[in-house]
């Protein structure tokens, strides 16, 4: 937290953090208890801030977001707790829901993540009733047609009725952040020809020059 709180847009977070805090206030996320209620043989789960940037389908910042989190990995399974329900939708299950021929004209779809949800449905009026309904019980953020998740960009092209999803910009963060966004691109980064096999594998690149895959 100190990392963001000190940098250039301390502002930008200290923003987000109180948004975060309103709406967990607003949405009664917890209860407060005296601590003499826990047992002297169990500790309280303790926290943390987690920060991101959002972006635009330019690449653009869209917002700043902090997410308060419980470091829930050191918990133990059967001491602590004994089931877990994590609402993370899966990639394939996003890409099913972006392929327009699967979506029934009367159904609606919600793929949830976290606190991110991708609505889909076909007939604009029920889209529009749904969301007017969830935003009754919570306080959402109509953020239009989806553009950005998790790292995947989502591009359309209306004309020819074809979305498009790529990680151009999850690859260049994840070049930049190990210092290789200067590094040398090439189109298949393996030998030509070369047999992949898990059991006895048959490529040894002291016999190539590796400086093409840096």
């Amino acid at each position: 937290m100190r990392d963001a709180l000190e940098s250039p847009q301390s502002k930008e977070w200290k923003k987000a953090l109180n948004e975060e805090y309103q709406s967990l206030v607003e949405n009664k996320t917890w209860t407060l208890v005296p601590a003499s209620s826990v047992p002297k043989d169990r500790k309280p789960l303790t926290n943390k801030v987690v920060f991101k940037t959002k972006y635009n389908a330019d690449g653009t910042i869209a917002k700043r977001k902090a997410r308060l989190v419980v470091k829930g990995y050191s918990q133990k399974k059967g001491i602590d707790y004994d089931e877990v329900f994590a609402p993370v939708a899966h990639h394939e299950t996003i890409r099913t829901l972006l392929a327009e021929e699967k979506v029934k004209k009367e159904s609606i779809y919600v793929a949830v993540w976290v606190d991110d949800l991708i609505i889909a449905c076909k007939n604009q009026e029920k889209l529009h009733d749904f969301k007017k309904s969830i935003a009754r019980k919570f306080k959402m953020t109509d953020l239009g047609s989806i553009q950005h998740c998790l790292g995947m960009r989502i591009c359309y092209n209306l004309n020819n009725q074809v979305i498009s999803i790529d990680q151009e910009k999850y690859i260049e963060d994840l070049l930049e952040k190990f210092s290789m966004h200067n590094c040398k691109p090439v189109a298949t980064p393996l030998i030509p020809n070369s047999t992949v096999n898990k059991e006895e594998p048959d490529i040894s690149l002291d016999q190539h020059d590796v400086t093409k895959f840096q």
